[in-house]
């Protein structure tokens, strides 16, 4: 046992929540807690504020990509597939785009026009394979290292 575990051992009682590794040592002094700013608060002023966090996540579950994805079809899956297979690898460097993004990406309402074109390149870029490999056409997403040096500098 590191001199830290025995330390978190022997401290007072820890509460922890979901999965995540996050610690909440209890207060022992009470100043700690109140803040005097706090009680002049508008008492709408908090339900407000509990509402739109309320509102963020319920917004953050309705449009999580995993619960999109259960609900595709059998024909919605295979294009899914097809589209993360496809677009796996940076045509730059060769390296591999983060799944979470490119689901991410499959998913967003917001860019449906980008996702209809790059469903359309998949499908010119499966078909048209060996045409565009012999003018040495690469089609593919870039992966995060070459879209900013791509990119960075236009944005800033």
């Amino acid at each position: 046992m590191t001199k830290y575990q025995s330390k978190l051992k022997d401290s007072k009682e820890m509460l922890f929540f979901n999965e995540a590794v996050e610690y909440f040592h209890r207060f022992e002094r009470k100043d700690l807690i109140f803040n005097q700013n706090a009680e002049n608060l508008n008492p709408n002023q908090l339900r407000d504020q509990m509402l739109e966090e309320l509102n963020k996540l319920r917004d953050i579950i309705a449009n999580h990509p995993d619960i999109k994805l259960e609900k595709l079809s059998d024909e919605e899956k295979s294009h899914y597939s097809r589209f993360i297979k496809f677009y796996s690898a940076c045509p730059i460097c060769g390296e591999l785009n983060h799944y979470h993004n490119l689901k991410k990406l499959f998913f967003d309402d917001d860019n449906e026009n980008i996702k209809e074109k790059l469903i359309l390149f998949m499908n010119l870029g499966e078909k048209y394979s060996k045409k565009l490999k012999t003018f040495n056409i690469d089609i593919g997403i870039p992966c995060c290292k070459c879209f900013k040096e791509l990119f960075d500098e236009d944005l800033g």
